[in-house]
């Protein structure tokens, strides 16, 4: 488990200000729908924030284990 912490280390080294801020934005709209569902007021916007995070964690995610994941040398 240990090595694997290490190996997500190196990868997120490897993540440009591209990467960090589609984070951000994956992580703002999580807790933008976590809010949605508990404030009736804004329903009708919860399909836009569904694509902003869902885009977002999948492009987090295949950049993350496809592109970065071979890159990273294991110590």
């Amino acid at each position: 488990m240990k090595a694997h912490f290490k190996k997500i280390e190196a990868v997120a080294r490897q993540y440009t200000i591209m990467d960090f801020g589609l984070l951000k934005l994956c992580l703002f709209s999580a807790g933008v729908l976590a809010a949605l569902y508990f404030h009736e007021t804004f329903e009708r916007g919860i399909v836009i924030i569904w694509i902003f995070f869902i885009g977002s964690w999948l492009v987090i995610l295949l950049k993350t284990f496809v592109v970065y994941w071979d890159k990273t040398e294991e110590k």
